[in-house]
C-alpha cells in the first residue's frame, strides 16, 4: 500500500476480497496499494521532439513523429497526440502507448504544428511545446530565375557551362558569357567575338573548343571566363557545324569528317579526314563516331572509326525517316533527338541498332544526358526529363512548360539551364 499522504503508519482493514479501508492513527489517509512505503507521485518528464526537429523544412510527406518522454517514478507512459496547420493542433489520437505516430496524411509544401500530451500510471500529465516543421514542395521541375539575353539572339543554337557561367551563342551573336552563380540571379556579365558563326561548343579542362561555320575551329583559353583569350585555331573554307573533343583530339562535322590532333593547342593540326557527306551532329564514344547527315527531309545516321589513331574508316549508316536534332553518346547506348518528335536510344554492341524509342507531340531541338537521365528541349512542350535506367523502357519523369519554345538545354548540380526562341535564359530545379 503506497500512502499519499505522508509517511503515516496506517492501521489496514481487510477482507477476503482485498483492501476495505485504512485509517491513520492521526487521521484518515488515502491508500492505493497494500504496502506502506511513504511514495509522492512525480509527474512525467517534458516531451522532446526527436524527428522531425522543431523548425525542420523540405520534410518529405511520407513522415513518422517521434519524441522521447521519461518519468521519474519508471511509470509506464500514454501519449495524446496533437497535429494540425494551425498553432493550436487538434487532437488527432490519444492513448498511445509507444512513442511514435504515424500520419495518415501529410501535405506537400505546408508548415505543419504538433505537440504530445504525456501522461502516467496515476492520471498526472505534462503537455510539451507546440512544434513545427514545413514539408518540401511536390516533386517536378521548379523556376530558380531567369534573364533576358538582349544581344540579338533570335535562334539559339549553343549552349555550354563552364564552372560558373553559361555560354551562349545564337544568329551571328557574340558569345555571350552569362554569370550563374547565384541561380536565382542569372546576369550576363561578358561578350566573345568570334570571326564565324559559332554552331556548337566543347568544353575539356579550362580549353572551349568552338566549332564555327564560315570558319573552321577555335580554341579559347577560359582560364580567366571574364577575359578569354583564343590561343589556336584550324581554318577551312566551309567550317564546321559539330565538335566533340576525346583526348587529345578534336572530333568535327562539316563538309564531312575531321581529326584534328590537339595535344598543343596553339598548333591544331589535321590527322585525317573522310569527306563522304556534309555532316552535322557528332558525337564520340572511343575510337567510333557517330554523326549525322541529310538527305531529303530526312537524315542518316553514319559510323565511323579512327584506327590506329590515324586513319577515318566509314562503317555504317541508317535513314533516321526524320530531320535529327542532337546526338549523345551515354557508355552502349547513343541517343538520337529528331524534330518529328522521337527521342530514339541505339545499342552500340556492334553496330546501332535501334532498341527504343520516346515519343512527343512536338519536335526536339536538343538534348542532354547525364547517367540515366534526358533531358531534352521540346519545341513546343518546353522542357522534359526522362529517365532510360532501363534503356529499353524510356519513360517520362517530369515536364516543365515554358512561354516559348526552348532551343538548348544542359543540366549540372542539380539545375538545368535553358535557352528559347524569345532569347530568355532560365534556371530551373527539378525535385525528384
Amino acid at each position: 500500500m503506497k500512502v499519499i499522504w505522508g509517511s503515516l503508519k496506517c492501521i489496514i482493514l481487510r477482507s477476503g476480497l482485498g483492501i476495505i479501508s485504512a485509517v491513520a492513527t492521526l487521521g484518515f489517509v488515502s491508500c492505493s496499494d497494500d504496502s506502506v512505503t511513504g511514495f509522492r507521485n512525480q509527474k512525467p518528464g517534458t516531451p522532446v521532439a526527436l524527428w522531425p526537429l522543431d523548425g525542420s523544412v523540405d520534410q518529405n510527406t511520407d513522415m513518422v513523429l517521434t519524441w522521447q518522454c521519461a518519468d521519474p517514478d519508471g511509470d509506464s507512459l500514454r501519449y495524446d497526440l496533437f497535429l494540425g496547420i494551425s498553432t493550436e493542433p487538434p487532437k488527432v489520437d490519444s492513448n498511445l502507448v509507444i512513442p511514435i505516430y504515424i500520419p495518415a496524411v501529410v501535405k506537400f509544401n505546408t508548415s505543419y504544428y504538433w505537440k504530445v500530451i504525456a501522461y502516467d500510471e496515476h492520471q498526472d500529465s505534462v503537455t510539451g511545446p507546440v512544434w513545427t516543421f514545413t514539408t518540401r514542395r511536390e516533386p517536378g521541375i521548379y523556376q530558380v530565375g531567369a534573364c533576358s539575353l538582349d544581344v540579338g539572339i533570335t535562334i539559339t543554337y549553343v549552349l555550354e557551362l563552364y564552372e560558373d557561367y553559361a555560354l551562349v551563342a545564337g544568329s551571328n551573336s557574340p558569345v555571350l558569357f552569362v554569370d550563374v552563380s547565384d541561380p536565382a540571379n542569372p546576369q550576363p556579365a561578358y561578350e566573345l567575338s568570334a570571326p564565324g558563326h559559332v554552331c556548337d561548343i566543347e568544353i575539356k579542362d579550362n580549353l572551349a573548343f568552338l566549332a564555327e561555320s564560315d570558319f573552321g575551329l577555335q580554341i579559347v583559353d577560359l582560364s580567366n571566363p571574364l577575359a578569354p583569350v583564343t590561343v589556336g585555331n584550324y581554318e577551312t573554307e566551309e567550317g564546321f557545324y559539330s565538335v566533340d573533343v576525346q583526348n587529345q583530339y578534336a572530333f568535327l562535322s562539316g563538309p564531312g569528317i575531321y581529326v584534328i590532333d590537339i595535344n598543343n593547342s596553339s598548333n591544331p593540326t589535321l590527322m585525317d579526314s573522310l569527306l563522304l557527306y556534309q555532316s552535322n551532329h557528332i558525337a564520340v564514344e572511343g575510337n567510333y563516331i557517330y554523326a549525322v547527315h541529310y538527305g531529303w527531309e530526312v537524315a542518316y545516321l553514319d559510323s565511323y572509326e579512327l584506327r590506329n589513331d590515324t586513319t577515318l574508316i566509314f562503317h555504317h549508316s541508317m535513314n533516321l525517316n526524320s530531320v535529327a536534332s542532337a546526338v549523345e553518346v551515354d557508355g552502349q547506348n547513343l541517343i538520337v533527338a529528331l524534330w518529328s518528335g522521337l527521342v530514339k536510344i541505339f545499342d552500340l554492341s556492334l553496330y546501332p541498332n535501334e532498341i527504343s524509342r520516346y515519343a512527343s507531340d512536338y519536335g526536339f531541338n536538343d538534348i542532354f544526358v547525364e547517367g540515366d537521365v534526358i533531358y531534352a528541349a521540346d519545341w513546343g512542350g518546353g522542357i522534359k526529363i526522362i529517365n532510360i535506367r532501363d534503356p529499353l523502357n524510356p519513360s517520362s519523369m517530369a515536364e516543365y512548360d515554358l512561354v516559348a519554345s526552348a532551343m538548348n538545354v544542359r543540366e549540372a548540380n542539380g539545375m538545368i539551364y535553358v535557352v528559347d526562341t524569345d532569347s530568355r535564359f532560365t534556371i530551373l530545379e527539378y525535385l525528384p
